[in-house]
């Protein structure tokens, strides 16, 4: 039951919440009467902690911010698509092109102030994380880009599309790991393992709270 009946729905509290982020540090910790007595930032399934949503709360002023979430997502969603495709050698335009398709596409920008899209945006970058725990001769470098991936992917919060990217991902795994025929596929599987138990140990704190 809601603590407040004016509040009584988390999403329609969510920019009191952003708002409330200029409070440190009492706004980021539990208030009853904010999103029907939600966690806050805390409460991770929300997306709150996804820099697509925290950066323009902390920085811009409240009319702002919803055209900040907007901007910074459109623009990681092409450079995402951009680096993806351009690591996987397609022609600088054919790049340019299939970027746009992906950062501009209506399932994207029709819902581009919901948590899923923090998470959907970061798709290209789970893929460019496969070809890299297969192909880079470091396994340090290879760990840092699969764990700041993942951990951007899991800040975004709405576990159904956390979900679809990591069956995306496996997919793309068990391509490459067929089209090298295993070789290097369980060295593969362990860089990626690692890092998503670093980036897991990350958000412990938030999970438990909450």
């Amino acid at each position: 039951e809601a603590e407040n009946r004016l509040l009584s729905d988390p999403a329609a509290s969510g920019q009191t919440t952003l708002v409330r982020y200029r409070g440190f540090p009492s706004g980021f910790f539990w208030n009853p009467w904010v999103a029907a007595g939600g966690m806050g930032p805390f409460q991770l399934a929300q997306g709150f902690l996804s820099p697509f949503v925290a950066l323009p709360a902390f920085l811009l002023p409240e009319a702002g911010i919803e055209t900040g979430i907007l901007f910074l997502k459109f623009n990681f969603a092409f450079l995402a698509a951009y680096a993806w495709l351009r690591s996987r050698r397609f022609s600088d335009l054919a790049s340019a092109a299939g970027a746009a398709a992906w950062a501009f596409a209506t399932g994207q920008t029709v819902w581009g102030l919901w948590m899923q899209s923090s998470v959907s945006v970061v798709y290209p970058l789970l893929l460019m994380a496969v070809d890299r725990a297969f192909e880079e001769p470091s396994t340090a470098r290879a760990l840092r880009f699969g764990t700041l991936t993942i951990l951007l992917c899991l800040l975004g919060g709405f576990p159904h599309w956390i979900l679809y990217g990591a069956f995306a991902a496996g997919l793309y795994g068990l391509l490459r790991a067929v089209s090298v025929r295993g070789r290097g596929a369980l060295r593969a599987l362990g860089r990626l393992g690692a890092a998503t138990a670093v980036a897991l140990a990350i958000l412990v704190p938030s999970i438990l709270a909450t």
